[in-house]
């Protein structure tokens, strides 16, 4: 993979993370497509550790995959699923709003950009 060019992206998250609740999701989550994150803060804790990092291909949306994920019936596989529900109370997302991303292509290879770089707990 060393030969293989380097690809370099332009993204903005959202200004600030958001509770994982109705609330959060319904008012803050993005409609469309895209890349999120789940975001872990124990308690008394002024950082969070990204739990899980998820893509939402083109013609979906992240406010949708969150809300399954909220109410347990799914956005994750069982297992992850599972760690998410025991977690939630400590639980935040936020969402890359804007990415130079060409294709379908592009977005995946970012999210496994910021995978790598998070080195998220429930990605492989």
């Amino acid at each position: 993979m060393s030969e293989l060019p380097s690809k370099e992206f332009k993204i903005r998250f959202t200004e600030r993370i958001y509770r994982l609740h109705q609330g959060g999701v319904m008012n803050h989550a993005p409609r469309g497509s895209g890349i999120y994150e789940l975001v872990e803060f124990a308690p008394g804790a002024e950082d969070g550790s990204v739990l899980y990092v998820g893509q939402v291909p083109h013609g979906g949306s992240i406010a949708e995959h969150l809300q399954a994920i909220l109410e347990g019936r799914g956005g994750l596989d069982e297992a992850k699923l599972k760690v998410v529900q025991e977690r939630m109370a400590n639980l935040y997302f936020d969402a890359v709003l804007s990415a130079d991303c060409d294709s379908e292509e592009d977005w995946t290879d970012l999210t496994f950009a910021i995978v790598a770089a998070k080195q998220p707990e429930l990605n492989p």
